[in-house]
């Protein structure tokens, strides 16, 4: 099962900024043939590659590894984005854990259901 994070703004991710990601950082390599952007990031602890995907002015993530999540929150800041989970939950400032060599999921299995478990109790107590 696979789980989406995508990095969303109010105004649209242009593929030049993208592309000016890659140019700017070494860990970062971007590919705009036929006609995508594609953002790709090797982890050095793991040895694998991930690959952030430009649509609609957005980019997503497949099942991030937790440094991949910690990428995503650090882009996001570059960009003035938010991250979001597949339910729409901000996981910008989520705590992830630093040097996992988990390359399979978002976080912790358990971390992700009590974030999931806390936003819906505060969200039936507000209503």
């Amino acid at each position: 099962m696979s789980y989406v994070v995508t990095l969303h703004r109010s105004t649209r991710i242009e593929r030049e900024e993208v592309e000016a990601l890659a140019q700017d950082s070494s860990q970062l390599a971007f590919d705009g043939s036929e006609g995508e952007a594609l953002l790709h990031w090797t982890n050095s602890a793991t040895d694998s590659r991930e690959t952030f995907v430009l649509t609609d002015g957005e980019l997503h993530i497949t099942s991030p590894s937790d440094d991949a999540l910690s990428l995503a929150q650090t882009i996001a800041g570059h960009l003035g984005a938010t991250v979001r989970g597949e339910e729409g939950e901000d996981l910008s400032e989520v705590p992830v854990g630093k040097g996992s060599n988990d390359s399979t999921g978002c976080g912790t299995f358990i971390w992700s259901i009590l974030l999931i478990a806390v936003l819906l109790g505060i969200y039936w107590w507000l209503n």
